[in-house]
């Protein structure tokens, strides 16, 4: 595991060296993306909720909720849950 975290570290360097380093607002973006997603994903970790749910637990606007979720669903770290009326349910995997 080290040989390829050193690896990666090479690789990063070099590109630094090609392009520059990422841009502190790149850096602070990337951040609050995973600040969002984590509140989101420890909001559905013990029990299945809809977005409204979600949005009222962590704070987030239910669009945020919404755009952090599909991420979520789509990289398998969630899943939703039909439902037969109303809104469907997401819930950590």
């Amino acid at each position: 595991m080290q040989d390829k975290n050193k690896k990666i570290a090479e690789q990063i360097k070099q590109l630094n060296a090609l392009k520059g380093p990422v841009s502190k607002e790149l850096l602070d973006y990337h951040k609050e993306n995973m600040s969002k997603q984590k509140k989101v994903l420890d909001a559905v970790k013990e029990k299945e909720k809809t977005i409204p749910e979600i949005s009222s637990e962590t704070g987030l606007d239910s669009k945020e909720v919404l755009k952090q979720i599909t991420g979520l669903v789509k990289y398998g770290k969630a899943i939703h849950i039909p439902a037969k009326t109303g809104y469907l349910k997401y819930k950590a995997k």
